[in-house]
Protein backbone atom coordinates (compact mmCIF):
# COMPACT_ATOMS: atom_id res chain seq x y z
CA UNK A 1 0.00 0.00 0.00
CA UNK A 2 1.14 3.70 -1.06
CA UNK A 3 4.43 2.11 -2.45
CA UNK A 4 5.56 0.16 0.54
CA UNK A 5 6.03 -3.21 1.05
CA UNK A 6 5.50 -4.72 4.27
CA UNK A 7 8.33 -6.47 5.84
CA UNK A 8 7.71 -8.93 8.45
CA UNK A 9 10.48 -11.24 10.89
CA UNK A 10 9.76 -14.21 8.27
CA UNK A 11 10.33 -11.86 5.04
CA UNK A 12 12.00 -13.46 2.02
CA UNK A 13 12.58 -16.78 0.30
CA UNK A 14 12.88 -19.54 2.67
CA UNK A 15 15.02 -22.57 2.79
CA UNK A 16 15.67 -24.35 -0.37
CA UNK A 17 16.67 -21.17 -2.00
CA UNK A 18 19.21 -23.50 -4.07
CA UNK A 19 17.35 -24.34 -7.25
CA UNK A 20 15.99 -20.67 -7.79
CA UNK A 21 19.69 -19.34 -7.28
CA UNK A 22 20.88 -21.91 -9.75
CA UNK A 23 17.88 -21.11 -12.08
CA UNK A 24 18.27 -17.69 -11.88
CA UNK A 25 15.32 -16.36 -11.02
CA UNK A 26 13.04 -15.49 -8.17
CA UNK A 27 15.55 -12.95 -6.92
CA UNK A 28 14.20 -9.20 -6.20
CA UNK A 29 15.31 -7.54 -9.31
CA UNK A 30 15.27 -3.83 -9.10
CA UNK A 31 14.58 -1.71 -12.62
CA UNK A 32 17.05 -0.43 -14.89
CA UNK A 33 19.85 -2.48 -13.92
CA UNK A 34 21.16 -6.05 -15.17
CA UNK A 35 21.34 -9.60 -14.36
CA UNK A 36 24.07 -11.67 -14.93
CA UNK A 37 23.19 -15.54 -14.77
CA UNK A 38 19.90 -14.86 -14.82
CA UNK A 39 16.85 -16.70 -16.24
CA UNK A 40 18.07 -19.70 -16.53
CA UNK A 41 21.59 -18.85 -18.43
CA UNK A 42 23.94 -20.15 -15.16
CA UNK A 43 26.27 -23.07 -16.42
CA UNK A 44 25.56 -25.18 -13.57
CA UNK A 45 22.20 -25.29 -14.29
CA UNK A 46 23.08 -26.20 -18.10
CA UNK A 47 25.91 -27.74 -17.86
CA UNK A 48 28.50 -28.20 -20.10
CA UNK A 49 29.33 -29.39 -23.61
CA UNK A 50 29.01 -33.51 -23.09
CA UNK A 51 28.36 -32.83 -19.47
CA UNK A 52 24.88 -32.01 -18.53
CA UNK A 53 24.28 -31.09 -15.02
CA UNK A 54 22.08 -31.54 -12.26
CA UNK A 55 22.08 -31.10 -8.60
CA UNK A 56 22.99 -34.80 -8.72
CA UNK A 57 25.75 -34.31 -10.95
CA UNK A 58 27.55 -32.07 -8.45
CA UNK A 59 26.33 -33.24 -5.32
CA UNK A 60 25.32 -37.07 -5.43
CA UNK A 61 29.12 -38.03 -6.87
CA UNK A 62 31.11 -40.91 -6.25
CA UNK A 63 32.96 -41.19 -2.86
CA UNK A 64 35.01 -42.89 -0.93
CA UNK A 65 34.28 -40.84 2.47
CA UNK A 66 31.09 -39.06 3.76
CA UNK A 67 30.69 -36.72 1.11
CA UNK A 68 28.37 -37.42 -1.83
CA UNK A 69 26.13 -39.74 -2.85
CA UNK A 70 22.67 -39.62 -0.59
CA UNK A 71 24.40 -37.00 1.77
CA UNK A 72 23.99 -34.06 -0.95
CA UNK A 73 27.44 -32.69 -0.12
CA UNK A 74 28.98 -32.32 -3.31
CA UNK A 75 32.54 -34.02 -4.05
CA UNK A 76 35.84 -33.04 -5.15
CA UNK A 77 35.55 -35.40 -7.76
CA UNK A 78 32.61 -34.13 -9.05
CA UNK A 79 33.55 -30.97 -9.41
CA UNK A 80 37.18 -31.13 -10.85
CA UNK A 81 35.33 -32.74 -14.08
CA UNK A 82 34.57 -28.90 -14.94
CA UNK A 83 37.03 -26.61 -12.09
CA UNK A 84 40.14 -28.10 -12.96
CA UNK A 85 41.83 -25.43 -10.34
CA UNK A 86 39.45 -27.68 -7.91
CA UNK A 87 35.90 -27.16 -6.33
CA UNK A 88 35.12 -23.84 -5.71
CA UNK A 89 33.73 -22.55 -2.32
CA UNK A 90 33.24 -19.49 -2.39
CA UNK A 91 32.82 -16.41 -5.31
CA UNK A 92 35.50 -13.92 -5.10
CA UNK A 93 34.47 -10.19 -3.76
CA UNK A 94 30.71 -11.67 -2.55
CA UNK A 95 30.86 -12.04 1.12
CA UNK A 96 32.79 -8.48 1.23
CA UNK A 97 29.32 -7.62 -1.14
CA UNK A 98 27.16 -9.16 1.32
CA UNK A 99 28.74 -7.91 4.36
CA UNK A 100 28.22 -4.25 2.70
CA UNK A 101 24.76 -5.24 1.32
CA UNK A 102 24.06 -5.87 5.54
CA UNK A 103 25.64 -2.92 7.20
CA UNK A 104 23.43 -0.77 4.30
CA UNK A 105 20.45 -2.86 5.41
CA UNK A 106 20.97 -2.23 9.12
CA UNK A 107 21.65 1.81 8.46
CA UNK A 108 17.97 1.71 6.78
CA UNK A 109 16.75 0.22 9.85
CA UNK A 110 15.47 -2.95 8.26
CA UNK A 111 17.91 -5.18 10.13
CA UNK A 112 19.44 -5.09 13.33
CA UNK A 113 22.42 -7.00 15.17
CA UNK A 114 22.02 -7.47 18.62
CA UNK A 115 24.42 -6.01 20.65
CA UNK A 116 25.30 -9.26 22.83
CA UNK A 117 25.62 -11.87 20.80
CA UNK A 118 26.32 -10.57 16.85
CA UNK A 119 22.83 -12.00 15.52
CA UNK A 120 21.04 -10.48 12.60
CA UNK A 121 16.91 -9.38 12.47
CA UNK A 122 14.50 -8.29 10.87
CA UNK A 123 12.79 -4.98 11.62
CA UNK A 124 9.26 -5.96 11.17
CA UNK A 125 7.31 -3.34 9.52
CA UNK A 126 6.40 -1.27 6.26
CA UNK A 127 9.40 -0.11 3.80
CA UNK A 128 10.08 1.33 0.63
CA UNK A 129 10.37 -1.28 -2.40
CA UNK A 130 14.62 -0.72 -2.78
CA UNK A 131 15.06 -1.65 0.77
CA UNK A 132 12.64 -4.30 0.89
CA UNK A 133 14.00 -6.01 -2.64
CA UNK A 134 17.52 -5.45 -0.82
CA UNK A 135 16.81 -7.61 2.30
CA UNK A 136 14.84 -10.42 -0.26
CA UNK A 137 18.42 -10.59 -2.32
CA UNK A 138 20.27 -10.95 1.12
CA UNK A 139 17.96 -13.43 2.46
CA UNK A 140 18.28 -15.27 -0.68
CA UNK A 141 22.24 -15.92 -0.95
CA UNK A 142 21.52 -16.39 3.12
CA UNK A 143 19.37 -19.25 2.71
CA UNK A 144 21.41 -20.70 -0.07
CA UNK A 145 24.07 -21.58 2.10
CA UNK A 146 26.60 -21.82 -1.33
CA UNK A 147 27.96 -18.89 -0.75
CA UNK A 148 27.50 -18.28 -4.41
CA UNK A 149 29.03 -20.74 -6.21
CA UNK A 150 25.45 -22.59 -7.56
CA UNK A 151 25.12 -19.34 -9.81
CA UNK A 152 27.96 -16.78 -8.77
CA UNK A 153 27.22 -14.31 -11.85
CA UNK A 154 23.39 -13.90 -10.45
CA UNK A 155 24.55 -13.94 -7.12
CA UNK A 156 27.36 -10.92 -7.56
CA UNK A 157 24.90 -9.10 -9.53
CA UNK A 158 21.59 -9.50 -7.04
CA UNK A 159 23.95 -8.28 -4.30
CA UNK A 160 25.76 -5.54 -6.01
CA UNK A 161 22.85 -4.49 -7.51
CA UNK A 162 21.28 -4.26 -4.26
CA UNK A 163 23.66 -2.03 -2.96
CA UNK A 164 24.11 0.45 -5.83
CA UNK A 165 19.96 0.68 -5.17
CA UNK A 166 20.76 1.20 -1.88
CA UNK A 167 22.99 3.74 -1.93
CA UNK A 168 21.33 5.66 -4.39
CA UNK A 169 18.06 5.81 -2.67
Amino acid sequence: DNGQVEVGSRFGPHYGAQSVLLEGIQGAELAGYTYEGADKSAAHRSGFPGKPSSCTTCHMGESDNNEGKHTLLPTETSCVQCHTSGAPTEVAGLEEAIQTLEDLLIAEGILKKDEVDGSISIVSGNYDLVPAAALWNYRMLYYDHSHGVHNPKYAKSLIQNSIDALNAN
